[in-house]
């Protein structure tokens, strides 16, 4: 499952992205991305 949203999610969404684990690390990923 791909799920590369534009813009960083909430707070909340974020807890259930790293409770998946891999999607978490997509989230991670996404946030150093956002932070160049």
């Amino acid at each position: 499952v791909t799920f590369v949203p534009k813009d960083p999610p909430p707070p909340e969404f974020s807890r259930v992205l790293s409770f998946g684990g891999v999607t978490y690390r997509l989230y991670s990923h996404s946030l150093l991305h956002f932070g160049q």
